[in-house]
C-alpha cells in the first residue's frame, strides 16, 4: 500500500514536471531572446548617437585643421616679414617682431589641439620652434643694427639655400593628409 501511494506520489511529480520543464525552457528561451533583442537595440542607440556627435564634431575638427593650415600659412617666412617688417625697422626690432608674431599666432590656436590629432598638432609644434630656431640664427648672424631688409634677405635666402621643403609647407602636407581622412 505503500508503495502504491509512494507509486502515484511519482507518477504526480512526473506529471507536474512534464509541465513546469518545458514551461522554464520556454522561459529561458524567451529571456535569452529578450536580452539580445534589448542588446541589439542598446547598440543601435550608440550608434545613433555616435553618428549625431560625428556630425556635430566633424565641422569643428575640420574647422581646426583649417585654422592651423591657415597658422602656418601666416608664420612662414615670407609671409611674416612681408607682413611685418616695416621699412626703418633694425634687425632687432623685426627679430623680436617676428617672435612676438608666432607665439602671438600660437597661443590664438592652442585650442584647436583638442580637435586634431596628437600626431597633427606636434608637427604644428615642431614647425613653429623650426621658423623660431631658423629666426633666431638668421638673426644672431646679422648685426642688430643692420636694416631690416637686410635680415629679411638673410631670411629668404637661407630659405632658398637649404633647397629643403619648407617646415610650414611640411606641416601643411601633414594637415591636408589628416583632414582628408575625416571625410
Amino acid at each position: 500500500m505503500k508503495l502504491l501511494l509512494l507509486i502515484d506520489a511519482m507518477d504526480n511529480v512526473f506529471e507536474i514536471l512534464k509541465y513546469i520543464i518545458p514551461s522554464i525552457i520556454v522561459l529561458i528561451t524567451a529571456n535569452m531572446i529578450m536580452l539580445r533583442f534589448f542588446e541589439k537595440e542598446r547598440e543601435q542607440r550608440m550608434y545613433e548617437v555616435r553618428t549625431k556627435q560625428l556630425n556635430h564634431a566633424l565641422p569643428l575638427r575640420l574647422q581646426a585643421y583649417e585654422r592651423l593650415t591657415l597658422f602656418l600659412e601666416r608664420i612662414s617666412p615670407s609671409s611674416m616679414v612681408h607682413r611685418v617688417r616695416t621699412p626703418e625697422m633694425t634687425t632687432k626690432e623685426l627679430h623680436l617682431a617676428i617672435l612676438t608674431t608666432i607665439r602671438k599666432e600660437y597661443e590664438h590656436n592652442l585650442t584647436q589641439q583638442i580637435y586634431v590629432s596628437q600626431n597633427a598638432w606636434d608637427a604644428v609644434s615642431i614647425v613653429k620652434d623650426e621658423i623660431i630656431k631658423v629666426i633666431n640664427l638668421v638673426a644672431q648672424s646679422q648685426g642688430d643694427n643692420t636694416s631690416s631688409r637686410d635680415f629679411s634677405k638673410a631670411i629668404f635666402e637661407y630659405f632658398m639655400n637649404t633647397k629643403q621643403t619648407l617646415p610650414t609647407q611640411k606641416g601643411i602636407d601633414i594637415l591636408k593628409s589628416e583632414a582628408q581622412q575625416l571625410y
